[in-house]
């Protein structure tokens, strides 16, 4: 017996899908679109912290350091972000201090601390935590990744459904006869013209989540082994750190060419450091800072040099997807291209739900 599909129970799935979906769907348009201007919206929410005014010459990082040490001796010093390819903002470095993230602002051209934030006053750091996994953790995570496959499916069922006129709701365009033909007509003219963007969020979205779920249950169902007590080697506070960032720097600029300094990762539970940061042939489709050299703290001896355009098929493909499901690879035109896609998604969120409101 030959089983096919009509399209009365097409429609059908697309309508529950879109009820389930398009909640979350609105808020997760909402805070991808203010995800894409982070940088943006903290630099104006927080100017004082943020922007600084540039200058002929810089203060050494060890100046930072030794600033560090002085206020903050007992803070366990996470990385610190250099801007070096933004003169007029301040360089960050994220610390613990008493058991809190903190960010500390400092200005390079005056050796001053800008301020400090705690975690829970970073609104875009927030955002994030609630586009990515709703604040809750492991289950957010799981859930997410039935949200962006139920995505796909609403998108793929819509374009099956007016398989036959998808070019129509070009020549029809909107009507605004009454609610529902309006709403009805937006919806079919957005979903069409968005269908190839909401494919790629709903497709990276659900590969990025599905990382994480694979990494909770261990790669290929295993367990992950625990790392042994005896080698783990608490990170140091500020006061006792001995080594010099101008050092470390400039010996990564010595040994890669065009190398342009940007991100500085402290000793955690080993003794290394790491500088990353871009050259000219770094890929901006594989993130930030993609070229890194890895040094030994105590001896400050050069350990190794990374490239992620050197990495494997599968690292390459969580790296590309992820930027492409954040949209700020392309600086910002790619930023107001997503933004627009982000919107066309709410859209259809909205039109959707008066569309099922209206046929009851």
């Amino acid at each position: 017996m030959n089983f096919k599909l009509s399209d009365k129970t097409v429609f059908a799935w697309h309508k529950w899908l879109g009820i389930f979906v398009g909640v979350f769907t609105l808020f997760l348009s909402i805070t991808g679109i203010l995800l894409l201007f982070s940088d943006e919206i903290d630099a104006a929410t927080a100017p004082e912290l943020v922007k600084v005014t540039p200058a002929q010459k810089r203060f050494p990082l060890d100046s930072m350091l030794s600033t560090l040490k002085q206020i903050y001796p007992q803070a366990i010093l996470k990385e610190t972000i250099l801007n070096t390819s933004h003169p007029d903002h301040a360089v960050v470095t994220e610390m613990t201090l008493n058991n809190e993230r903190q960010w500390v602002y400092w200005n390079p051209y005056t050796n001053q601390i800008n301020g400090v934030r705690k975690s829970e006053e970073l609104f875009m750091e927030n955002v994030l935590e609630w586009h990515e996994e709703f604040t809750a953790g492991e289950f957010g995570h799981l859930f997410l990744f039935v949200v962006g496959l139920a995505l796909l499916e609403s998108v793929l069922s819509g374009l099956w459904y007016y398989r036959k006129s998808l070019l129509k709701v070009f020549k029809i365009g909107v009507r605004n006869r009454n609610t529902y033909l309006f709403n009805a007509d937006l919806h079919k003219l957005i979903g069409v013209s968005s269908c190839l963007f909401l494919l790629l969020m709903g497709g990276t979205g659900t590969f990025f989540h599905w990382e994480k779920i694979e990494r909770m249950l261990g790669e290929e169902g295993e367990t992950p082994q625990p790392v042994e007590k005896s080698i783990m080697i608490p990170p140091p506070p500020v006061s006792r750190i001995t080594y010099s960032l101008d050092q470390f720097t400039g010996v990564a600029a010595q040994n890669i060419a065009g190398f342009i300094p940007e991100l500085i990762t402290y000793p955690q539970v080993d003794e290394s450091l790491s500088v990353s940061g871009d050259r000219s042939e770094s890929m901006r489709l594989l993130g930030e800072f993609n070229s890194s050299a890895l040094f030994d703290s105590k001896s400050a001896a050069l350990k190794g040099i990374t490239h992620r355009e050197d990495g494997d098929l599968e690292q390459t493909m969580e790296r590309s997807f992820e930027q492409l499901h954040y949209g700020q690879y392309g600086g910002i035109w790619s930023k107001i291209i997503y933004a627009f896609g982000g919107l066309c998604l709410a859209t259809l969120s909205i039109t959707g739900f008066v569309i099922w409101l209206k046929k009851k």
